[in-house]
């Protein structure tokens, strides 16, 4: 099925007929000046394909992880810089599983409270990135699965890889 179509009406479009015609900002002044746009401007059709909408769903909620991920990495980084400034400028990269892993590892009892506290924030901060590294490869799996055809001939291009190719076609809606 290649589910529902329609037409996207540019909310652009609708400020201009509503500030012409002195409708306000309401449910029933927007299906007005949307009626009124439709029926005088030409419009660009809109398909809304189940595959479409599901990498919607997926790319977003995979967006949402992935900032979560990169704040928590940020958070970790900057308690590690406080805590020992030497040590974290040779640690390199922390997003691999097995350095969230021994950061993961709690430290013994220290009798300076401050350090005590930066201590439990990297350990849960890099408890909580190691809980979400499974979550988002779970999303990249799913999203790999359903990508159409179309998608090939965009990782084709340089620089745009899986998840380009997914946002590039879940924002343009078009699989052909």
């Amino acid at each position: 099925s290649r589910g529902d179509s329609g037409r996207e009406v540019p909310t652009r479009l609708t400020a201009r007929f509503r500030s012409r015609s002195g409708f306000s900002k309401t449910d029933r002044g927007d299906a007005t000046t949307i009626a009124r746009a439709a029926l005088t401007e030409p419009l660009a059709g809109v398909s809304h394909h189940p595959v479409l909408e599901a990498l919607r769903v997926l790319i977003r909620q995979r967006e949402t992880l992935v900032n979560a991920q990169t704040r928590a990495l940020n958070r970790l980084r900057a308690h590690l810089r406080e805590l020992d400034p030497a040590t974290a400028r040779t640690l390199g990269r922390i997003r691999t599983r097995h350095s969230l892993e021994q950061l993961a590892i709690p430290t013994p009892y220290h009798p300076n409270p401050h350090r005590r506290a930066l201590q439990l924030a990297i350990h849960l901060d890099a408890a909580e990135a190691l809980e979400r590294l499974p979550r988002i490869r779970q999303l990249h799996t799913e999203i790999s699965g359903i990508l159409p055809e179309a998608a090939k001939q965009l990782t084709a291009i340089t620089g745009i890889g899986l998840i380009g190719a997914a946002t590039i076609l879940a924002n343009t809606g078009d699989i052909n």
